[in-house]
């Protein structure tokens, strides 16, 4: 399961109900692995990283996730690693190797990855050259449809596209945008996530989640659709996996 952009707060912009909606939906697909990709905290104060620490907890899998802008607002960024944690994973789950690499610049909206950042993930796209390689970041990499005038791509962008399509990343999740989109790049399949929880949507998206299925030869995308309390599929789509018949 891939979600982002729960801005959870106490101050009224986090839709409390459509959370408690989606945690029970995401709970009863057994996921092998929940990814959050940022914006967990709506201002990153710290009454909303308590919060946002008791109501990740609801997950029945302790999701992996990053940080967003939002989270390193307001001092947020030194109370990230306090409340939810690491800000950059490397890790193995089973045939996945997943790079997660914190983009988000505190009191920015504005993301990059830099020379740092690059290195890490060109290192992590390299040492898992036998697995599906995923790399997570907060900020989008390619403009994102219906997401409104663009603004906040990485700064970094091209540099960063260029080291996931020559060494070989799978597929790329991305947050941010609050709209969910899918598209392949080369042969890396890159994956927006609407807003999980946010009041803030666009037109008839909704709050949302992907369901991902990956596997060694195909990537399926799947775009839950959560509006006005019913759940539906609003895009699906499906990639051949890189030389895969």
């Amino acid at each position: 399961m891939h979600i982002s952009d729960t801005h959870i707060t106490p101050l009224g912009r986090f839709l409390s109900d459509v959370y408690d909606a989606m945690v029970e939906k995401i709970n009863e697909e057994r996921a092998d692995l929940i990814i959050h990709s940022g914006d967990v905290t709506d201002y990153g104060f710290l009454q909303e990283y308590k919060l946002a620490r008791d109501r990740l907890a609801e997950f029945e899998l302790e999701p992996l996730v990053i940080p967003g802008n939002h989270d390193y607002r307001n001092l947020g960024h030194t109370l990230y690693p306090e409340f939810i944690g690491e800000t950059h994973t490397v890790m193995e789950v089973e045939d996945l190797g997943i790079i997660a690499i914190d983009t988000s610049v505190p009191d920015l909206n504005e993301g990059r990855l830099g020379r740092t950042g690059q290195t890490h993930l060109m290192s992590g796209l390299r040492e898992f050259q036998e697995l599906i390689k995923v790399v997570v970041l907060h900020h989008h990499l390619v403009p994102v449809p219906e997401a409104g005038r663009e603004r906040n791509l990485i700064d970094d962008a091209g540099d960063v596209l260029k080291i996931i399509c020559e060494n070989g990343a799978d597929l790329v999740l991305c947050g941010h945008r609050h709209v969910p989109n899918a598209i392949k790049v080369e042969n890396t399949v890159i994956v927006n996530a609407g807003t999980l929880s946010s009041v803030k949507t666009r037109g008839y998206h909704g709050n949302s989640y992907n369901l991902l299925e990956i596997t060694e030869k195909r990537i399926r995308v799947k775009v839950i659709r959560y509006l006005d309390g019913n759940f539906d599929v609003e895009m699906e789509k499906e990639y051949k996996r890189m030389d895969s018949p």
